[in-house]
């Protein structure tokens, strides 16, 4: 060693560093962040802002709160002091250090009274504080929440008045504008996404394949339109079986039915790699299945489906 004082950097110049920690780092023209690089903090911030998560319904409380408070709570003291001190009080030895240590015992990290007075009076500072302040009550809150079921923000949606009314206030006022924000981006999705799914739908047609006899045996010949007579079911036990009993003898026998969308099936758009489909094809095995969901959907819904609900 040079047995000269460490120094810290200030608003003209340098100072003896009585004030400070002592310890065997060197001050920094810069200040910290994440790994080894000599990015300013700012950088960092833009780099973190573009980094920030896309929020859904189905995002876990917990994270969303988190997320409130985590630029302060994973904030360091230096780049603090390089944002809101121009560096003043800053040395290696607190490189690491987090500002919500720094906030339990300020004078551990920083021994100048003047550089303490600068941090406490600043607004940034204050706002700091009170996010850690938050961070605590966030945690208790959220322990609340999943008791009662609340994991995601669909789940705090649907909560119960009394539910939401057992939080905190900065709980429910913090997690209200996220969930609005999630509400008002899926709205504009979908009204990016769903121009044209009412014509494509709208506008499909139907046509189908019957089996015809003819003097050498069957053919197969394509019909618009849907067909005129379908295949009927019947129901054995709980669920529904072709009935080819009913078929009228010498008609023409329905093999397949395609509904053809022009613009595409909505489904099927911008799939990377595939091309969209305009055909949807419904086989008796299909129709089937389909009269078993149509037959349970009609009795949930009817006005006596009581436990069924």
């Amino acid at each position: 060693m040079s047995g000269r004082p460490e120094t810290v950097h200030g608003g003209n110049g340098e100072g003896p560093a009585s004030a400070v920690p002592q310890g065997n780092g060197r001050t920094r023209a810069r200040p910290e962040s994440e790994g080894d690089t000599d990015q300013p903090a700012a950088t960092h911030i833009r780099v973190e802002e573009a980094r920030q998560p896309q929020w859904t319904l189905d995002s876990r409380v917990e994270d969303v709160l988190l997320e409130a408070t985590a630029r302060s709570t994973n904030m360091k003291l230096n780049d603090f002091l390089w944002q809101n001190l121009g560096g003043r009080g800053v040395v290696d030895t607190n490189r690491s250090v987090l500002l919500r240590e720094f906030l339990k015992d300020p004078t551990r990290y920083i021994r100048d009274a003047g550089v303490l007075n600068e941090i406490h009076a600043s607004s940034h500072y204050k706002r700091i504080g009170n996010d850690l302040r938050n961070k605590v009550v966030f945690d208790e809150d959220v322990r609340k929440l999943e008791e009662n079921g609340v994991n995601t923000l669909i789940d705090w949606l649907e909560a119960a008045a009394g539910v939401k009314a057992g939080v905190h206030g900065i709980t429910k006022v913090s997690l209200d504008p996220f969930l609005e924000d999630v509400r008002n981006s899926m709205k504009m999705s979908a009204s990016n996404k769903l121009e044209g799914f009412y014509e494509s739908v709208y506008n499909a047609r139907w046509s189908h394949l019957v089996e015809v006899p003819d003097g050498e045996g069957t053919g197969m010949e394509v019909k618009k339109g849907k067909p005129p007579q379908p295949w009927t079911y019947k129901a054995v036990g709980n669920t529904f079986e072709k009935d080819d009993g009913a078929q009228q003898s010498g008609a023409p026998r329905l093999r397949l039915m395609v509904l053809t969308s022009d613009k595409a099936w909505p489904c099927t758009w911008n799939r990377k790699g595939v091309e969209s489909t305009c055909d949807c094809y419904v086989n008796c095995e299909v129709e089937r299945v389909w009269q078993i969901v149509k037959g349970d959907l009609t009795e949930w819904s009817s006005p006596d489906a009581g436990d069924l609900l």
